[in-house]
């Protein structure tokens, strides 16, 4: 049982892009995030087109097309979600920058996943 007056943790990860603009998901999340109480953190990851090749940013509209309402958001947008929370660091960032040990990391491919992940805390 949830006790309704502790903080709480709200994982979206890997589903917001799964909603594309008509269906209102800043709407949608502000009223979950509005529900939880102060303290409690947002925790969601979102694909985007930013730093991505033409291809990758096609091929994302190819499968928005033929399997699932699908859309990238920009980080600006991804950022809108995490209205009236403030930023855990490091922040909005590609996911590669959530590495426990970012000093270590090497400039690869993946450090341009297409994948933006963010928390942030609700007061």
């Amino acid at each position: 049982m949830l006790d309704r007056a502790q903080p709480v943790a709200l994982l979206l990860v890997a589903i917001l892009h799964f909603f594309p603009d008509d269906t209102g998901p800043q709407q949608l999340v502000a009223q979950l995030r509005d529900a939880l109480p102060a303290g409690s953190y947002l925790v969601l990851t979102h694909a985007t087109g930013d730093g991505q090749s033409q291809d990758v940013v096609e091929a994302a509209e190819t499968y928005r097309r033929t399997t699932a309402r699908f859309q990238l958001r920009s980080r600006r947008e991804v950022l809108e979600f995490f209205d009236d929370c403030t930023l855990v660091e490091p922040g909005l960032v590609l996911l590669p920058g959530w590495e426990q040990d970012r000093q270590r990391r090497r400039t690869t491919t993946e450090d341009r996943l297409a994948v933006y992940a963010g928390v942030g805390r609700i007061w």
